[in-house]
């Protein structure tokens, strides 16, 4: 049987454009497999090739949706370090996985997941910008402490309005007359801290904040922001005023 070259030609570009925009429908097969596991997906990826195919199918929007939609896939890909570090390198893939509820809801569950998210500045990127990320990741105590404790990902938070304004969301308001140093509720000496504002209650009067220690102060009765991490975070007034802090829980 005889074929006109252009046939292959035109052939070859399709399969590229077909690839280009779904992704190897073998890596797609796999991934959307009824008993794909993270252990399982985490030892496919061991081989080279399959590594390969997996970092093309994230590149590829249609691909990446089609996994970012599905919960089995999500739940593999979350739990596989592998996986996550291809996901996290990709702003296709990361796109994919903010569009879908299904999907960034595996990711903030995962520590093996926030932990790539939160070392990478392409995935951080995303998250920061997105609102509906900031809030998924917000929401879980695995996923503020990740975001707390990787500086890229905490460096990305405070430089977006976005991201700062869903700490705000969720911020607690705490005050004191103690002219020593005491904790807010619901945080000791080696709580993960948030510190986003503070504020003297007396113009006149200074206020203090930090881990058990006057790092911070004002003598403003408007809110000054801080954004900035505090282990063990705690605050005094002064004999004169006391202090009025927000802050967030990073556990």
């Amino acid at each position: 049987m005889n074929f006109d070259p252009i046939t292959y030609n035109e052939a070859a570009q399709l399969r590229a454009h077909f690839l280009l925009l779904n992704g190897d429908p073998a890596a797609l097969k796999y991934l959307l497999a009824a008993g794909i596991t993270g252990p399982g997906l985490q030892a496919w990826l061991a081989t080279q090739a399959n590594l390969t195919a997996f970092q093309q199918l994230l590149s590829a929007p249609s691909g990446a949706a089609a996994i970012g939609a599905s919960g089995t896939a999500m739940a593999a890909v979350a739990a596989s370090s592998t996986a996550m570090a291809a996901v996290a390198a990709s702003s296709t893939a990361m796109a994919a996985v903010i569009a879908s509820s299904t999907a960034m809801a595996a990711v903030a569950a995962s520590s093996t997941a926030m932990a790539a998210v939160a070392a990478s500045a392409t995935a951080m990127a995303a998250v920061a910008a997105s609102s509906t990320a900031m809030a998924a990741v917000l929401g879980t105590a695995s996923a503020r402490r990740a975001v707390y404790d990787f500086d890229t990902a905490w460096n990305f938070i405070t430089a977006s309005g976005v991201a700062k304004g869903r700490l705000r969301a969720i911020e607690l308001e705490a005050s004191t007359t103690s002219v020593s140093h005491v904790y807010p509720p619901n945080v000791s000496g080696n709580t993960r801290v948030a510190f986003l504002q503070q504020a003297t209650a007396h113009s006149v009067y200074p206020c203090y904040a930090g881990a058990s220690a006057d790092t911070y102060s004002t003598s403003s009765m408007t809110w000054i922001d801080r954004f900035v991490r505090v282990t063990g975070f705690s605050h005094r007034g002064t004999s004169g005023a006391g202090s009025r802090v927000r802050y967030v829980v990073m556990e």
